[in-house]
């Protein structure tokens, strides 16, 4: 075989340019790319099991339906398991490789990754309460004096301890001082403690005298954790009541406990008790939200119950796994989130909640009010968020209370040193940072509720995005206000050739205004989303067709619609019949495709970072959507921009066409992007020409794009 090489450029460039042509062809036919991460179900439907850890990864369990999670870091990114064992009122174990799970009705699931699990044979049918790893085996404990014991999670055999009766519940068994104990519970409602001697296989029953509870070993101490009663003892024989005994020591009333390896923790409604000696117990540490039990699992403190799962690195400073999100902003360097944790309920309210991220997918979110936080803004100076409270941050990560923020409001906007607020109902409104007035909001004439859906400062106006109901006939109809300083109102609603329900967002793409909101047929029925355009947002007659989904049959548009715009591309959430979240796309703002999400969420909010579109909301759902440079059109041209030399080694310079530069403003911006859509660079430049450092970069095909005086410029670079 011969191999032939030519030094000819000529050859060498034809080359080149093929290579170039075919490989761009190839790329401006792909779709935009979505990243979602579903995160940890949150809310009354979401109650958390347990978190174990294995095989390098954390199981998170949660039942009604059961359903399984898996993360590697054990924080803000889990993805949902192919499969989970069908068990009632679970628990979960690990050893030897193996996750094993047990429940009701005498059922065992073993699983090696936590993806796949199958049933394995346990020889009974009693509801099995514990399983454990101690001492290089397997033991599960249940009703009807049941233990079972297994070297693998394959095989089990029926042990006998031939202490206390028959009819016993074995509710929990725990390995310590080199003898096993089991939680048992009589017929009668009271605990004993079964013991084995040092060979694990003569067993005593000692009668605790107390009603039954729950059974720990922590640090060199066993604990019965009784409804009235703490009882602790070194030896599993002779046990002291700490709450009880004066000059022993105090411990509160506790459910559940942990060691960390330094401290002993008692946890009792929503609360930690630390110890250093496990009898003197410290004021406690509360978590921000109810739990019913809580886990300390390879160095990481998890509490978990019926509103999800908390995670804390020291016990007492502690961030939530999931949230639901209600609005979204950024300042260009983070996003932030507000929402509620929790859903409504007679015991508990919702608890208001701030994230931050980097990348709009993996959000640290913590409860910073006891009421739901609703809108956060960025404007140019700092966050401002509120709700059931108002907080004002520079960063995003750092909260503090501004003076005179109204809260109870829902609705927020600002633009030209201008805040607006609504409650649904007054209107507030502040200047340049001053006090906050009292206004009378948009004018109203028809006496019929008239319902926000959002403020939006738009291209220099506020406007009120609304719904007015009738309560005569019970139909909503849209409506639309519009004021230069958040005063003077002007009624501007659209006059359409169908039902619009509401205008729910709005975005403007330097041209023309775009709508969205719920159609519904002449009895109030909604028959999916609307968007409608016009170039003059002040005339009720101009605006163009109705667009909607591509794929017809579509009910989408149901509950919350929002979307925005950025460099010829609309992206949008909104949610369908079964409460189920979608994704929608247009390059038109009229023609829209769809990627359903599968999770049960009200895509709430959609901001744009990078030229990425970060989509936030119930339910812990995020996604963020970004659209490969190559597919985006801009106003201006791949040819009108220079870049030389083109192929480059270490640098590129891009300069712009003359008439960009000639007697106008010279504050341009460009970026550099990847073949993946990955941002590498952004730079801000005057005057008409800036130079690239490609050092560090993979060779490979580049793509520059240029912000200049409100025209976009494309070029694809061949670096070396």
């Amino acid at each position: 075989m011969k191999f032939f090489y030519t030094s000819s450029s000529s050859y060498r460039c034809g080359l080149l340019s093929l290579f170039f042509i075919v490989v761009i062809g190839c790329l401006r036919a792909q779709p935009p790319v979505l990243l979602v991460n579903r995160g940890l179900p949150c809310g009354r439907a979401a109650p958390a099991a347990q978190v174990v850890y294995g095989n390098g990864h954390y199981l998170a369990f949660f039942q009604s339906p059961a359903r399984l999670y898996l993360s590697a870091e054990g924080d803000s990114s889990w993805q949902q398991a192919l499969s989970a064992p069908q068990l009632t009122h679970p628990v979960l174990a690990y050893g030897r490789g193996v996750f094993v799970g047990v429940g009701d009705s005498g059922k065992i699931f073993i699983s090696i990754e936590g993806e796949l699990w199958s049933s394995r044979p346990s020889g009974t049918t009693v509801n099995l309460r514990d399983v454990q790893f101690f001492n290089g085996a397997f033991y599960a404990t249940g009703d009807s004096a049941t233990l079972l014991r297994s070297s693998n999670g394959l095989n089990w055999t029926r042990l006998s301890t031939g202490a206390g009766a028959a009819t016993d519940s074995y509710r929990g068994i725990v390995f310590g001082d080199s003898v096993l104990v089991i939680n048992s519970l009589t017929s009668g409602g009271t605990g004993v403690a079964i013991r084995s001697d040092s060979s694990l296989s003569a067993w005593t029953a000692i009668p605790l005298g107390v009603p039954g509870g729950v059974m720990r070993f922590l640090k060199d101490r066993f604990y019965f954790l009784a409804p009235q009663s703490t009882l602790t003892s070194t030896d599993a024989f002779t046990t002291i009541d700490v709450i009880n005994q004066n000059g022993v020591g105090f411990a509160p009333l506790a459910t559940d406990g942990l060691y960390d390896g330094s401290r002993i923790f008692l946890f009792y409604q929503n609360n930690l008790y630390p110890s250093e000696d496990g009898l003197m117990f410290s004021f406690s540490y509360n978590l921000p939200g109810p739990a019913m039990g809580v886990d300390y699992v390879n160095g990481h403190f998890f509490a978990n119950g019926i509103f999800g799962i908390q995670r804390s690195e020291n016990g007492f400073e502690w961030s939530l796994l999931g949230g639901n999100f209600t609005s979204s902003a950024t300042n260009g360097v983070n996003f932030t989130a507000v929402g509620y944790w929790q859903g409504p309920s007679f015991f508990f309210g919702q608890q208001g909640l701030v994230a931050s991220s980097t990348d709009g997918l993996h959000w640290k979110t913590r409860v910073i009010a006891d009421q739901s936080m609703d809108v956060v803004i960025y404007d140019s100076t700092e966050y401002l968020a509120v709700g059931g409270a108002a907080y004002a941050s520079s960063d995003g990560l750092n909260w503090t209370v501004p003076p005179g923020v109204p809260i109870y409001v829902s609705w927020l906007t600002s633009g030209a040193g201008i805040r607006l607020a609504s409650d649904g109902a007054a209107f507030f409104r502040s200047a340049n940072g001053g006090f906050w007035d009292f206004i009378a909001g948009p004018p109203n004439p028809t006496g019929y509720p008239l319902n926000i859906r959002r403020l939006k400062y738009v291209n220099g106006n506020f406007y009120v995005l609304a719904s007015i109901y009738n309560t005569d006939v019970r139909i909503s109809s849209l409506a639309l206000f519009v004021s230069p300083d958040g005063i003077n109102w002007t009624d501007i609603t659209p006059q359409l050739p169908f039902h619009a329900g509401a205008v729910s967002d709005m975005a403007y793409d330097g041209h023309k205004y775009y709508l969205i909101g719920p159609e519904q047929d002449g009895s109030g029925q909604r028959l999916g989303f609307y968007t409608v355009s016009t170039a003059n947002i002040n005339n009720p007659t101009s605006y163009g067709p109705k667009g909607g989904p591509v794929s017809p049959g579509l009910l989408l548009g149901t509950d919350s619609i929002s979307f925005s715009y950025n460099d010829s591309h609309f992206v949008g959430g909104v949610t369908d019949v079964n409460g189920h979240g979608h994704l929608i796309y247009s390059s038109d703002g009229l023609q829209w495709n769809t990627i359903p999400l599968g999770s049960l969420t009200t895509m709430a909010s959609v901001v744009v970072k990078d030229g990425a579109f970060a989509a936030l909301g119930t339910n812990n759902v995020s996604a963020v959507l970004r659209f490969p440079v190559w597919a985006t059109v801009g106003h201006g041209s791949d040819s009108a921009l220079r870049a030389y030399p083109n192929p480059a080694f270490d640098q590129v310079t891009i300069q712009l066409p003359p008439e960009e530069t000639a007697g106008k403003a010279s504050r341009n911006i460009v970026w550099l992007y990847n073949t993946s859509g990955v941002l590498l660079q952004k730079e801000e430049f005057g005057g008409y020409q800036v130079t690239l450092s490609l050092k560090g970069i993979p060779a490979g095909i580049l793509h520059v794009v240029v912000s200049a005086n409100g025209r976009n410029y494309r070029k694809e670079v061949l670096h070396w």
